[in-house]
């Protein structure tokens, strides 16, 4: 039994052999005070994530009951493969890995195993554009055609006064989700964006949400006009790598080249079918070409959480955070949210009485989730190779009880010595 203030995470970890390699089931990781953690499989290490290891007995119960809530619906819904993290102030409280990276095989997955992210790479664009605004490499409200000097849209007055601001916060005024099809079919970019001139305009730009994915990847091309580097070079450089996001990367050739990737999974009847790997939503890399592992995600939630100032400072969190469009949260997971709203890159979702900083993803095969609140300094992300309802129910399940407790008296949630 685990007590009031006892080590949070302890390892076990079984091995099995097989005709290829060692395999490895990690139920948890194991930490000490204030040092590092180091988990390795066949040369895999990540020694960057800051632990914490005492918690009150009240908070121990909400994880501990979490963990038991995620094994069963794990087995309910016969997943194959997933992930998640938890960070509070700042120090992974939670990180565990689940079932197979393929259902063909016994390896399972690990803390370092990749997953595609989908539009949950959306947030990435947001904080990655927040950043450089605010370090004048570009300017989020300047037009677009100030960029990109053969910019067109149907309505000259759109034309001249789109921004970043509005692809970025899906306030575009076009048809929603216009030539998705087209990048179904692996259209480039850079041809798609020659066809915007001829989608119908729905709204004014500025006032009424419209999702995009082709209008939102816009940032790529600013960026090669304004800087001659690709989104995929700044994400890299101003993220991923002063983060230590080692495994995380943007594009389909990277994924190919990490053998530790859990493929992706479609349910077929009553059983959960390996699909082909597939390339589709690549060429829109800010909407939705962040591959990344859970290790990647519980640094990136700390840094969204106001703990890495030196990457991500408190004034493009701001940014991210601020209410640029209304908007529906089509879920029956989010029980007693109320308003919502669009940031940049960001869903931000009344729940609780709290702002919760929000996004989901889908690509065929993958399903993530993601959530943060600043001011109560959580951060949770959930990844799976098999989607189904579990991953969005994952973290309103934790936020609900946590926030609960977040309410009640002398919530002093960590005591590190």
């Amino acid at each position: 039994m685990i007590t009031a203030i006892s080590v949070l995470f302890i390892a076990v970890i079984q091995k099995t052999t097989s005709s290829n390699e060692m395999n490895y089931k990690e139920t948890v990781s194991y930490s000490q005070p204030n040092k590092e953690m180091s988990f390795s499989k066949n040369n895999v290490t990540d020694t960057t994530l800051v632990m914490a290891t005492q918690v009150d007995a009240k908070l121990q119960t909400i994880i501990d009951e979490y963990t038991e809530y995620l094994e069963k619906r794990f087995k309910e819904t016969h997943s194959v493969g997933a992930a998640v993290a938890i960070v509070y102030k700042g120090q992974v409280i939670l990180i565990k890995p689940f079932g197979v990276k393929d259902i063909n095989t016994h390896d399972s997955v690990n803390i370092n195993t990749v997953f595609r992210l989908a539009s949950v790479s959306k947030g990435f664009a947001g904080v990655l554009a927040s950043k450089l605004h605010n370090e004048h490499i570009i300017n989020i409200n300047e037009k677009i055609v100030n960029y990109i000097n053969n910019f067109e849209l149907k309505k000259v007055s759109s034309t001249y006064e789109l921004s970043l601001a509005h692809t970025l916060s899906h306030t575009t005024g076009l048809v929603p989700h216009a030539f998705d099809d087209l990048i179904e079919i692996n259209k480039p970019l850079n041809l798609i964006l020659d066809e915007l001139k001829k989608v119908n305009i729905a709204c004014l730009f500025g006032k009424l949400y419209g999702y995009q994915n082709v209008a939102f990847s816009l940032i790529d091309t600013v960026l090669k006009v304004k800087t001659g580097k690709s989104y995929n070079q700044h994400l890299k450089e101003k993220i991923f790598e002063p983060l230590g996001m080692n495994s995380a990367s943007v594009s389909f050739d990277a994924l190919e080249l990490n053998y530790n990737v859990a493929a992706p999974h479609k349910l077929i009847g009553r059983q959960y079918k390996r699909l082909p790997d597939n390339d589709k939503y690549y060429s829109v890399s800010p909407a939705a070409g962040v591959n990344a592992s859970i290790a990647d995600m519980s640094k990136w939630l700390i840094a969204l959480t106001g703990h890495r100032p030196d990457i991500i400072d408190s004034t493009s969190l701001e940014m991210i955070a601020e209410q640029r469009a209304r908007t529906p949260l089509k879920s029956r997971t989010w029980r007693g949210a109320r308003k919502n709203y669009y940031g940049l890159g960001w869903r931000i979702v009344q729940f609780k009485h709290r702002e919760v900083l929000y996004h989901g993803g889908f690509v065929n095969g993958y399903k993530a989730e993601i959530a943060f609140s600043v001011k109560d300094d959580i951060g949770i992300a959930f990844l799976t190779n098999s989607p189904n309802s579990m991953a969005p129910e994952s973290i309103p399940a934790f936020l609900e009880k946590y926030f609960a407790y977040r309410d009640a008296p002398k919530h002093d949630l960590l005591a590190i010595k």
